[in-house]
């Protein structure tokens, strides 16, 4: 069963690019009153289908229904992801949207046209990042990055079977706001701030400090980028020698910690060891 079933998403993945397993094709290749009892016991009543971002589900399931593992066989082609793979795919897609925000020339002349099409300040920032520092792309430049570093790029199978396991999980990052581009993007931030102050579509700054002490991003006013580097490093738990290898260590130690996969707890402090990372990496450009 095991090689059957993970060829066929295997099969599905080099096709359409990623793979879904419906309940009731899952349920035909097995005892109906067995399977319920697995659905039942590993409480997947609701669940109608199976796919890249419940591959975890899937696996737990077929584990309790043949009582054998699961999980490595759908490691070993690419459709399950180990903490460690999440942990440094999210490193990944930080590192990838810090080095496009840097290397990103603010157009503030067209984020003001923005302003002026969509009358809102929120809507003409997600468009102007839309534009700039489009998701997808950076997205497909961290899937891409990553298989090099796993060496699966002449294997056309575990490439598709990885690349949509890897996509899929970098989307869930933003839809879960554990990685959000605005956060990661603190001075470009500034200067769209700056234009839509200047243009009327928020407020003056004096009464921001007045109220709350933060700007749009929670970054404190008046902080300047020495000021941001140094709270960045604390939050990394860095002291002494910077460089990019002791950066990454540390975020990776820390996120083993709060990543919310493992910790439900951790996600504003995954946000902040996220923004904290981008914001050391930035400094070292």
């Amino acid at each position: 069963m095991q090689p059957e079933l993970v060829e066929d998403l295997c099969d599905q993945c080099v096709d359409h690019g990623t793979w879904r397993l419906d309940r009731d094709a899952l349920a035909s290749r097995f005892d109906p009153v067995a399977f319920y009892r697995a659905l039942y016991q590993t409480g997947q009543l609701g669940v109608e289908a199976y796919g890249p971002d419940n591959a975890g589900e899937l696996s737990d399931l077929m584990t309790v229904i043949t009582s054998e593992p699961w999980d490595r066989p759908l490691r070993d082609a690419g459709l399950l992801l180990t903490h460690e793979d999440r942990i440094d795919l999210t490193e990944r897609l930080v590192r990838a949207i810090t080095t496009a925000v840097v290397l990103h020339v603010p157009e503030p002349e067209t984020f003001r046209a923005m302003l002026h099409d969509t009358r809102r300040y929120d809507e003409a920032v997600r468009l102007y990042c839309d534009t700039f520092l489009p998701e997808d792309a950076i997205q497909k430049r961290c899937v891409s990055d990553y298989l090099g570093v796993r060496g699966v790029e002449h294997d056309a199978r575990r490439a598709a079977a990885l690349g949509s396991t890897a996509t899929a999980y970098l989307r869930q990052l933003f839809i879960r706001h554990v990685v959000e581009l605005r956060s990661l993007a603190a001075a470009l931030m500034e200067i769209l701030q700056t234009v839509a102050r200047h243009e009327g579509y928020l407020r003056a700054r004096r009464i921001d400090d007045e109220q709350t002490g933060t700007d749009s991003n929670g970054h404190s006013r008046g902080e300047s980028p020495a000021d941001r580097r140094d709270a960045a490093l604390r939050v990394l738990g860095i002291h002494g020698r910077v460089d990019p290898r002791s950066v990454r260590d540390a975020y990776r130690r820390l996120m083993r910690r709060y990543h919310p996969d493992v910790n439900p707890d951790g996600l504003e402090m995954a946000k902040r060891i996220n923004n904290a990372y981008a914001e050391v990496l930035s400094s070292l450009t």
